[in-house]
């Protein structure tokens, strides 16, 4: 950002490519939180029918659904 300050004029209003680790699933970052705590990922889906019954006891996963 700081460059930019500098910048001719003609640098605003074009593409800036930086370089950026790669995306990552959900899937693939819970792996690695489980590999860094020394534990083997037990990764289990809950099914949309099930989300309402599960926000009885925890209300933001009722939310979760839409």
């Amino acid at each position: 950002m700081l460059t930019l300050l500098d910048a001719p004029d003609d640098a605003y209003g074009q593409v800036w490519n930086m370089p950026c680790a790669p995306t990552r699933t959900p899937r693939e970052i819970l792996r690695l939180g489980a590999q860094a705590l020394g534990v083997k990922a037990k990764i289990t889906a809950v099914p949309l029918p099930l989300l309402p019954l599960l926000g009885l006891f925890a209300p933001s996963c009722a939310k979760w659904r839409t």
